[in-house]
């Protein structure tokens, strides 16, 4: 069984960019490369400190920046530097730069192929009134990078522990393993070193076995693709459902964490806080009159249900349903003296139906204007229309010619029109490094996109609602 919801789209596009592009002649800025003959111009081998070095211009003069006139926008994340430095001579260009620093807002690497990638740092100066703006690269591919494994060598990123009373053992190996060290200047892999591995509530315990020729638990260094054992334990107080995260720190500022969940997660009957506003009672009332029932405290969301009694309640009879707090009683023809009138609202629990195609991973929803319709957006680029009362797939979409079981795309965005004959997603190639997202236009009657539009470099795309005009 599926829930309607009441949902309210839009009709002409907007797609939530963080920041709209900002531009000025006369102040130019340039970013120096890290190293000589490289396109790298941030410096992210401390991370998460992150270091570039910028020379801003007015009329060809250099400009003296501070703190207060930089932001950074990392992908959807605003950042502001901590340091920036007086003017540093350079004797290869024989210009002055300014060295600015800041602690990055992006998470550390959770996927290995993201080391890989280019990433992009957007600077923006402000002086005065003189704005511009210059993007700065950088990549992981010389940092170390560790993961959690289970028992089978499989990369992991929870553990669900079965229910146990309270007093009770459960244990879980896990393997820790640096699938890379950190590269120094010379292109040499050195080992990683571990700050510590820990959990965090007194639910959960942790026991570092290392391997069999080195036991010691964390700070300790640890060899690339050398299996580290790790024994979990879930060890409840209490009959409630816990849950915590194993991190693991490593090389002074990256982690890895999985997930920890033990018992089962119970919903519990929220407290009705439904008032009848009116009638408020003795008031008297004519066959066929008009009545607004009204009513406070019930929840967003759910249907109210309304009940009249004849009898001071010893029977109901359901009058209707509202979706807020009001609702038109036309009053029947019943002469009574012992007339009541209650609402009230009910939650019951459904099985959850799973809307499978393939293995391939789904990354974007979105419902029609009625919620009969549910679109599934996958990382292949296809998306696949459920009917949600058959519960049966309707038809497929497809970005491009299907390429099973290939992941290529990350839809992070998409929404129909009022009138549902039309929908629109953004999305990116996962192989575009630098990411370039897009917008894609389909009609529901067309498999394949009508309209295609690219997005500026550097600017990435969040969600996608329509507006109504």
């Amino acid at each position: 069984m599926f829930y309607k919801f009441k949902i309210v789209s839009f009709f002409s596009i907007v797609f939530l960019i963080f920041l709209s592009e900002i531009s000025n002649a006369q102040l130019r800025l340039k970013i120096r490369n890290v190293v000589d003959n490289s396109f790298i111009t941030v410096d992210p081998w401390q991370y998460p400190l992150m270091k570039a070095r910028i020379r801003a211009e007015l009329s060809g003069t250099p400009v003296k920046l501070s703190k207060e006139n930089i932001l950074i926008l990392e992908n959807n994340k605003i950042t502001k530097p901590f340091f920036v430095s007086d003017f540093i001579q350079d004797t290869s260009s024989n210009e002055v730069w300014q060295m600015v620093q800041w602690y990055t807002r992006r998470d550390g690497p959770n996927l290995f192929t993201n080391n890989q990638m280019l990433i992009i740092d957007t600077f923006y100066v402000f002086t005065g009134t003189n704005l511009s703006k210059i993007a700065g690269v950088h990549n992981r591919a010389d940092l170390s990078f560790v993961k959690i494994f289970n028992s089978s060598d499989d990369a992991i990123t929870d553990i669900e522990f079965k229910s146990g009373d309270p007093g009770s053992s459960q244990v879980v190996n896990v393997i820790v393993k640096a699938l890379k060290g950190q590269i120094d200047g010379s292109g040499t892999e050195g080992q990683i070193w571990i700050d510590s591995a820990k959990v965090h509530s007194n639910n959960f315990r942790i026991k570092w076995d290392g391997w069999s020729q080195d036991k010691r638990p964390p700070p300790l260094h640890i060899w690339p693709m050398m299996p580290y054992f790790v024994r979990l334990y879930y060890e409840p107080k209490d009959n409630d459902y816990h849950t915590d995260k194993l991190t693991v720190y490593y090389d002074h500022g990256h982690k890895q964490e999985i997930m920890l969940n033990g018992h089962e997660f119970h919903i519990q009957d929220e407290a009705n806080n439904l008032k009848l506003i009116y009638p408020k009672g003795k008031e008297i009332f004519t066959p066929c009159q008009q009545v607004e029932i009204k009513w406070d405290g019930y929840i967003r969301g759910m249907a109210t249900y309304i009940d009249f009694s004849s009898n001071k309640g010893s029977s109901w009879t359901n009058i209707g349903l509202s979706d807020d707090s009001s609702f038109i009683w036309t009053v029947p023809n019943i002469p009574t003296k012992s007339a009541l009138i209650r609402i009230r609202q009910s939650f019951s629990a459904t099985q959850p139906t799973l809307l499978k195609i393939d293995n391939t991973p789904v990354s974007k929803l979105a419902f029609n204007y009625d919620g009969s319709v549910l679109l599934a957006a996958n990382d292949a680029g296809t998306i696949t229309a459920w009917n949600t009362v058959t519960e049966k797939s309707i038809k497929n979409f497809n970005l491009t010619q299907p390429n099973y079981p290939a992941t290529q795309i990350r839809v992070t965005g998409m929404a129909f029109t009022r009138s549902d004959s039309i929908f629109a997603i953004a999305f990116y190639w996962l192989n575009d490094y630098p990411r370039k997202d897009s917008i894609a236009f389909f009609n529901y009657s067309q498999e394949f996109p009508f309209l295609r539009t690219a997005i500026e470099q550097g600017f990435n795309t969040k969600n996608a609602r329509f507006d109504n005009k």
